[in-house]
């Protein structure tokens, strides 16, 4: 019978904007953690005024936001399970912390975006 449920496989990915050695391990996101992800990408919100009998007065108002900075951060923390890059002291980089994109390589961003 096939098996419908997550494996442990990871992929090795050498990364090119990183030669010669560069590298990332990354697994698939399970199913619900991959619901979770589609939940962030997008809230939207819808308001209206409501009189004081209960009936809705005025136009609707409805906003979006996107979230990439929060979709990427859960992507990256949940995605990558080994790697061999540093920062600038040559310290491992830390998929979590919270400056990892004000001091992370574009085009690494670029290649990385694109697995």
């Amino acid at each position: 019978m096939p098996k419908a449920t997550v494996t442990s496989t990871t992929k090795k990915v050498e990364l090119v904007s990183l030669p010669p050695d560069g590298y990332v391990e990354i697994k698939r996101l399970p199913y619900g953690a991959s619901l979770e992800r589609r939940d962030m990408v997008m809230t939207m919100k819808m308001s209206s005024e409501v009189a004081a009998k209960g009936t809705t007065q005025g136009t609707p108002e409805i906003s979006t936001s996107m979230n990439n900075r929060a979709v990427t951060a859960f992507e990256w923390a949940n995605c990558i399970v080994s790697w061999n890059l540093t920062n600038e002291n040559a310290l491992p980089l830390d998929w979590k912390a919270p400056n990892i994109f004000d001091i992370f390589d574009p085009a690494v961003e670029d290649e990385l975006g694109k697995l």
